[in-house]
């Protein structure tokens, strides 16, 4: 009885020490599998700058060689267009070149002559005719003399002599003529000698009432401006007219 007691005792023991032999194994096998404590992180703490990641490097891609037929068929497209151009440049010269030398052409070309003849004929005629008038311009005193001794000595025996002498045929010839005015035209300067003027009821201030002496003209160059007289508007237009500046200085 007391033997198995004993042997009851050292059973127990034993396997309380195989027990504490295999507790500390457990115990270090368990506290490596705990994961570390991480401290709190606080809104004014900024986390710890992480190891910079290696920049992936760059892929260089590889130029692909390009196809020769391509390339062959690029170069013959751009032939084809210098030459297109190079014929579209010949065919417009060619165009012209028939227009020209055609039977329209050729009819054209004469009116574009006959064109510049008559101007340069018209430009001719009127340098002469601007030169002429000049001239007798100059011989103006006389002609007024000639006619004045002509009216003035026509019934005398010596002046009957000299009656069929006329300056004016000289004139005529020559290309002069006369002019006349009316009655309302407008005052002209270039056309036109004031003589005198007088007031008007019926013609309006500034134009004619009547012609004194004629005018002498060339092809529209003029010899002597016609002589006139010229109306100053009504006695009444002329009154106010004056009576307005001293009513303004009286106010």
């Amino acid at each position: 009885m007391i033997r198995q007691y004993a042997l009851s005792i050292f059973l127990l023991l034993s396997a309380v020490g195989n027990i504490s032999a295999f507790t500390p194994a457990m115990s270090t096998r368990s506290l490596a599998s705990v994961s570390p404590i991480v401290p709190p992180l606080f809104m004014s703490e900024e986390p710890e700058a992480s190891a910079e990641e290696p920049a992936p490097e760059e892929t260089v891609e590889e130029e692909v060689p390009e196809d020769p037929e391509l390339t062959a068929l690029k170069q013959e497209i751009a032939n084809l267009e210098s030459e297109l151009k190079a014929k579209q440049s010949t065919l417009s010269y060619t165009q012209s070149q028939v227009d020209e030398y055609s039977k329209g052409g050729y009819a054209r070309k004469v009116a574009e002559m006959e064109t510049m003849r008559r101007v340069r004929s018209s430009m001719n005629s009127s340098n002469r005719s601007s030169a002429t008038a000049s001239v007798l311009a100059e011989f103006l005193p006389l002609y007024d003399k000639f006619v004045s001794m002509k009216e003035q000595y026509a019934d005398t025996e010596f002046g009957s002599k000299y009656g069929s002498l006329s300056i004016e045929d000289t004139f005529a010839k020559m290309g002069a003529t006369e002019y006349s005015l009316e009655a309302g035209q407008d005052i002209d300067a270039y056309r036109m000698a004031a003589v005198e003027s007088e007031y008007s009821t019926e013609i309006a201030k500034d134009k004619v009432i009547r012609q004194v002496v004629p005018g002498l003209e060339m092809e529209g160059n003029v010899i002597r401006a016609a002589q006139c007289v010229v109306s100053a508007g009504s006695e009444k237009e002329a009154a106010a007219a004056e009576a307005a500046p001293e009513a303004g200085e009286e106010e």
